[in-house]
């Protein structure tokens, strides 16, 4: 079951990409964009905001390298919406081993990113290791939005419908 809005509209989005592919793809790409932009507002917000979280709720960190670790995953989270959405409209096409090889690679870049980057710089490297990680998503994402859109490609019998 969906936990959040967007993936409640990634889902009426892959729901409707059944019947509907190419058009479907268009919108997907549009409302990726959309809520990226969303995303991206709600975390410089949260990186703006940061210091004063710092000040009220602990001194663990100094201040600003704490907004440099908030901003950073902000901005990976504003990165990932369009690989969500690709990978709920490969999904409803009964696509799967595209979007479970886009998931390989994610965890291969992380876990090669964390190896290089935490050691060195600890929280900060993580969160450019989660960055990273997250750049190689959006690519696989938008590569795959962009070829199910330029390719018109048509939806995939349902089963047990005559052929």
């Amino acid at each position: 079951m969906p936990s959040s809005w967007g993936e409640i509209q990634s889902a009426g989005l892959a729901r409707s990409a059944v019947g509907a592919f190419p058009d479907t793809a268009g919108l997907a790409h549009s409302y990726a964009l959309k809520v990226s932009l969303v995303v991206a507002a709600l975390g410089a917000s949260a990186a703006i905001a940061t210091p004063l979280m710092f000040l009220l709720l602990g001194r663990g960190y100094p201040p600003l390298y704490g907004m440099a670790v908030v901003g950073i995953l902000a901005a990976a989270s504003a990165m990932r919406p369009g690989y969500d959405v690709w990978s709920a409209l490969s999904r409803a096409r009964h696509r799967v081993r595209p979007v479970l090889v886009g998931n390989a690679v994610w965890v291969l870049a992380l876990f090669g990113f964390v190896l290089l980057l935490v050691p060195r710089w600890g929280a900060l490297g993580a969160s450019i290791a989660v960055a990273c990680a997250a750049l190689v998503l959006t690519l696989i994402g938008t590569i795959g939005l962009r070829h199910a859109h330029a390719h018109r490609a048509a939806p995939l019998p349902s089963k047990g419908a005559p052929a």
